[in-house]
């Protein structure tokens, strides 16, 4: 960390007050500018507010529903609170407040339909996000966890439920995260305080990971393993394990929910390899995949694939599989809007942590340097948003054709069986004029 984000991290965890009788840890956010210069910003609030009303209803009955259930919930939850007119009228410290909108998430099972909070906009010159330290990255390196995921016969993942709301506000911090609701009647709205760490903040994900980690820190010594796998095998909100006996699962995750509980963090389900059914002491979802950080596991058949969604153009909204054809016809006409900022867009979807697919899309990014360094008639190079020429496109056709083959690929999580113990790390490496290649192996003897 640099200096910066050293003292940034200080004034993150000088703000982390824990509660022993709640169980509960108490943000004070770290400010760098004096919150009392926070404009009091009502009259655009209630614009934004009419802006929402507007644009949900014009959505139609259910997304106004939906908005209106999660305003409930996060009541309920104890998130937020309703203002009493006289709290609002005689506050005497800085008062702000901030719009909010909806975020469809159609692939969560959970919440498909996220509020949050622009803690970014712009009043006057005044943006709240910037009143804050940001802190520094906190987060566990994602090459090496997935690595440890891979590590041992028997894997398990976690996903804790709703892991910022986890962390309350102070009382003085709530006031400037207050915002207007009024569930679409035609009446003075509401006034409303946030009362725990949002979805959005620029400190929000360094506040929450400091908590569970101090929450952690604090049962190391009672236990350590499920202290441990807190503290290196979480990812924001995702615990992701691999061990060898499958008997201590059941008690590995049953400690590691004590402890993130008694710093108010909960898991909401655990997903268990090989295992299809649920049992007393686990919670296990019948879902039979799961994105775990970007790759594709099965924990049913224990194996890692890959899902490759590349639209070709912006009027093709469904994927590739469905619409890339073979290239025999020679004279078939390109779109005119594949351009080199496309491919580069498009390489740039196949998200691979691990490497594993790296052979294949190494093709797409050689493709990428010769659109790069092609030069037309005239001695100009493409640009950005020029079309492709046909030589050209057509090779981009014929990669995209053989990258949804990575679909099928399936690849054993495990790299190990109990039995192998002592590893031995094997390197290859090699060079070309086209790329550099590295490849790790681990060998076992018998």
């Amino acid at each position: 960390m640099t200096m910066k984000q050293e003292e940034e991290m200080k004034l993150i965890l000088n703000g982390l007050e824990y509660k022993e009788r709640e169980k509960v840890w108490i943000a004070h956010y770290p400010w760098i500018k004096d919150p009392h210069q926070l404009p009091n910003n009502f009259g655009v609030a209630m614009m934004k507010l009419k802006g929402t009303e507007k644009l949900l209803r014009k959505l139609g009955g259910i997304r106004s529903a939906k908005y209106s259930e999660q305003m409930i919930n996060m009541q309920e939850r104890g998130v937020v609170r309703k203002l009493a007119r006289e709290e609002v009228t005689h506050y005497k410290g800085p008062a702000h407040y901030l719009s909010h909108h909806e975020i469809l998430k159609p692939q969560s099972t959970t919440t498909p339909t996220r509020i949050v909070f622009n803690a970014s906009a712009s009043y006057n010159g005044h943006i709240l996000n910037e009143y804050w330290a940001k802190g520094p990255n906190v987060l566990n390196s994602l090459f090496g966890l997935l690595l440890r995921f891979r590590e041992n016969p028997l894997a398990i993942i976690g996903d804790k439920s709703k892991m910022f709301n986890s962390v309350r506000l102070s009382e003085f911090d709530s006031h400037v995260y207050r915002f207007l609701w009024r569930d679409f009647e035609d009446r003075a709205p509401d006034h409303y305080a946030l009362t725990a760490v949002p979805f959005g903040d620029i400190c929000s994900p360094a506040i929450a990971v400091l908590a569970m980690r101090q929450t952690a820190d604090k049962y190391k010594d009672d236990f350590p393993i499920p202290a441990n796998i807190i503290l290196k095998d979480s990812y924001m909100d995702d615990i992701i394990h691999s061990l060898d006996d499958a008997e201590e699962t059941p008690e590995t995750m049953q400690d590691v929910e004590f402890i993130l509980k008694q710093g108010n963090f909960h898991m909401m389900e655990w997903i268990v390899s090989g295992r299809t059914q649920a049992e007393e002491d686990v919670d296990l979802s019948g879902t039979t995949s799961e994105k775990v950080l970007g790759v594709v596991w099965n924990p049913k058949e224990d194996e890692i694939s890959y899902k490759i969604k590349l639209n070709i153009t912006p009027k093709q909204k469904t994927s590739v599989p469905c619409t890339v054809t073979g290239t025999d016809d020679g004279d078939r006409e390109l779109p005119d809007d594949l351009t080199k900022r496309r491919v580069l867009s498009k390489i740039s979807t196949i998200f691979d942590p691990l490497g594993l697919v790296t052979p294949v899309t190494l093709c797409g990014k050689l493709l990428l340097r010769q659109i790069i360094l092609y030069t037309c008639d005239k001695d100009r190079k493409l640009d950005w948003d020029d079309p492709l020429p046909k030589e050209l496109g057509e090779n981009w056709y014929k990669f995209l054709q053989n990258i949804t083959r990575l679909e099928t690929l399936k690849i054993p999580r495990c790299i190990r069986t109990t039995e192998l113990v002592k590893p031995t790390l094997i390197m290859f490496n090699d060079a070309s004029t086209l790329a550099y290649s590295a490849c790790a192996l681990a060998g076992w003897k018998r």
